[in-house]
């Protein structure tokens, strides 16, 4: 047996370590995970339960921290292998060549993990683990660049049984009314500022992109969470919930008499109509996503290419409101060549679909996205321009202020019409004092306490927790 001990940001329970920890746990190795923005001396708390590796789940906007921390470990234990996965070591394996990393884990990392971990506790370095699958490993200073393995076909192999690996540390998560679950993997489509299109192309002949658990797999999940830690709201965070029309059919007539618990979903406009809308109400879902995008098609279709129409964004809006169903939106603002005029389309669009929560989080050109092509290409990229300047979508978890890094003379603007965003939105009366004021002074980082408190409030609202609320409040004036 072996230990292994991941190290993240953000106190949210992250479905990929929760996979990793359920497989691990299943072939007799132990997990613990600790969140590196909670824990007053994070070194010290990894070294001191006896890790027989470290790894970092790390996303682009976290890899500079997470750089830092490994840095700090190995001054300490030099002995100990750092193993860093998750979709931005997917895209950049080079960081293997970071002095402080031992080996990268390329896109799924069950199988790989397990097989390194036998391979730690019984030889306890890494010299027989140098051709494993999904793993690049620096061994005697060279570098093993293995390829990629196939595809988990089975998800309901690796699929988690229970939350301990988080719940047993951190009594916030233990006592959070609504956990994050995910259906299946992968998503069909190529919007150009997300990275599917580009794991589309590393993961030819590996197997399925779109794969689903079993509906009796996930309501054994549901009915876990129930039973140990008082699960009260699911939230189902796939791209795109209706895409396997058949499946999600089966699961929504099953769900009310099985499950009965409210949910809340992602879904795409152009994959609804009434009946699905119906049968969504009747199933128990209080809360629907959507992606809205921009609020010009051109630039939907051609730039983003999300090609669902005004027509059809319009009349989800439609649809959700007459059944009663809470509406989230999903849009990006700060686009390469986007006018003060096209944000506002934006603007408009949502006035007439009329979510609860617009959201509009500014573009983030992460790495190998077709968006970060065309940004470059344009020239609106600085010369020094890196992805350790990239902040996110949005601050909610992060608890910094999102920026643009897009250069260009109108970005502050855009950046606070972004912020301001609600405001416009659900009281257009305010639109010449935003629009001909606001909008042009330097108070973005003021502005981002704005735009999060409508959404603050809106959780505030439906907590059942005093605790929670307190919490909720302190998160938004603790921006930095």
């Amino acid at each position: 047996m072996s230990k292994i001990v991941f190290i993240q940001e953000g106190m949210r329970d992250r479905y990929g370590i929760l996979c990793l920890y359920t497989y691990l746990k299943k072939h007799n190795h132990e997990s613990e995970v600790f969140i590196s923005d909670i824990e007053d001396d994070i070194v010290g708390s990894v070294l001191n339960s006896n890790p027989d590796i470290i790894g970092f789940s790390t996303m682009t906007t976290e890899f500079k921290n997470h750089q830092s921390i490994a840095e700090q470990i190995k001054k300490r234990r030099k002995d100990i292998p750092v193993i860093v996965g998750g979709s931005h070591p997917t895209f950049y394996p080079e960081i293997i060549n970071d002095p402080n990393i031992d080996i990268v884990c390329i896109n799924e990392g069950e199988y790989a993990l397990v097989e390194l971990l036998n391979i730690i506790g019984k030889y306890g370095d890494l010299g027989q683990a140098i051709n494993i699958k999904n793993l690049w490993v620096k061994y005697s200073n060279k570098v093993y660049k293995n390829e990629m393995g196939d595809l988990i076909n089975d998800l309901d192999d690796v699929s988690p049984k229970d939350r301990d690996i988080y719940c047993k540390r951190y009594e916030e998560l233990r006592c959070r009314p609504t956990k994050t679950i995910y259906v299946g993997r992968g998503c069909p489509f190529n919007c150009t500022y997300c990275f599917n299109h580009a794991l589309k192309k590393m993961i030819k002949g590996k197997g399925s992109m779109i794969r689903l658990r079993s509906i009796n797999n996930v309501f054994n999940e549901i009915n876990i969470l129930k039973e140990k830690y008082g699960l009260q709201w699911v939230q189902f965070n796939d791209d795109t919930f209706n895409f396997r029309r058949e499946w999600l059919n089966e699961f929504l007539e099953r769900y009310p008499n099985e499950i009965g618990i409210p949910f809340f979903c992602n879904v795409r406009a152009d994959f609804l109509d009434e009946d699905l809308v119906v049968k969504l109400k009747r199933a128990g879902v209080v809360r629907v996503n959507f992606g809205v995008e921009h609020g010009s098609y051109e630039i939907r279709k051609k730039l983003l290419k999300r090609n669902i129409t005004d027509e059809q964004l319009i009349r989800a809006g439609e649809l959700f409101r007459k059944y009663k169903i809470r509406v989230f939106a999903s849009n990006i603002m700060g686009l390469p060549g986007e006018t003060i005029d096209d944000a506002m389309k934006t603007i408009e669009i949502n006035r007439k679909i009329k979510p609860e929560f617009p959201g509009i989080t500014l573009l983030q050109p992460f790495p190998k996205t077709d968006i970060y092509e065309y940004a470059k290409a344009r020239g609106v990229l600085s010369d020094d321009f890196s992805f350790d300047q990239l902040t996110g979508c949005t601050s909610v978890y992060t608890n910094k202020v999102s920026k643009s890094p897009i250069n260009q003379k109108n970005i502050m603007i855009l950046m606070n019409i972004q912020k301001l965003s609600y405001y416009l939105i659900h009281y257009p009366f305010l639109t010449f004092l935003i629009k001909g004021v606001l909008v042009k002074l330097p108070l973005t980082n003021f502005y981002e306490r704005l735009y999060l408190f409508p959404l603050y409030l809106i959780q505030i609202k439906y907590e059942n927790s005093f605790k929670r609320k307190v919490a909720i409040i302190k998160r938004l004036f603790s921006l930095t």
